[in-house]
């Protein structure tokens, strides 16, 4: 058995009934909590992050997608072993990101790029689109099951690792109404998105630049006046 093959779930449509039984009228046994619905948290104290949740799925899809508002080199860093995995073994990724408040790192998607050719990469550009862009998903295709976990995380170290978040974890059937809905609306969006090259990378980061000397300034002045009304 391979290694990743250890946290593939001994799923059935009879098991996932069972499992929403516990989770949303009774609690009577952890038979199947493996396929229940889960409230994923970072707490040091009780050693769990988020971001075990997301390696676990990943060691076992058939293709992801994520929908994240902003990502930086901590985030890809938090999983990067996990995208080798997937790169080395060609299994399809897709990453859906935007230029939301010029926060997400150029370098980021340069090295998603670079490294994992397996993973196309799109940005909602909400200049052009006129909309703010924050949903944060995660959605992870296994053999007959998908894996969905939806909330607060961004693909940053904090989000995933250490901040106060939310995220729910749920796992359906794969014509399940939920995924449909799920997948329709992260395809509508992909649609509406721009392909990240070279190119739109260059473009964005000196945006990127800009917005840094910025809130920079904003740094200063801040420290400035907390300095001078002492």
């Amino acid at each position: 058995m391979p290694e990743y093959d250890l946290f593939r779930k001994n799923f059935s449509n009879e098991k996932l009934l069972n499992s929403l039984k516990d989770s949303f009228i009774s609690k009577i046994s952890g038979e199947y909590s493996d396929l229940s619905p889960n409230l994923l948290i970072n707490d040091y104290e009780h050693e769990k992050k988020i971001v075990t949740s997301i390696e676990e799925e990943l060691s076992t899809c058939d293709a992801f997608d994520f929908s994240v508002a902003f990502i930086n080199h901590s985030g890809i860093a938090c999983i990067k072993q996990k995208l080798d995995y997937l790169s080395e073994h060609n299994i399809p990724g897709r990453i859906l990101t935007t230029n939301y408040l010029n926060f997400t790192q150029p370098s980021a998607l340069k090295e998603i790029l670079s490294l994992f050719p397996n993973i196309e990469l799109k940005v909602y550009d909400t200049e052009k689109m006129k909309k703010g862009f924050h949903p944060k998903g995660y959605i992870f295709k296994q053999s007959n099951y998908y894996s969905i976990i939806i909330g607060s995380a961004n693909l940053t170290a904090s989000a995933l690792n250490a901040n106060q978040e939310w995220s729910i974890k749920f796992i359906s059937a794969l014509d399940g109404q939920i995924v449909f809905s799920v997948r329709e609306e992260f395809e509508r969006i992909w649609n509406q998105a721009e392909k990240v090259d070279e190119q739109w990378i260059s473009n964005y980061e000196k945006k990127y630049k800009e917005n840094q000397i910025k809130l920079t300034q904003i740094t200063k002045e801040k420290k400035y006046r907390k300095r001078k009304n002492f």
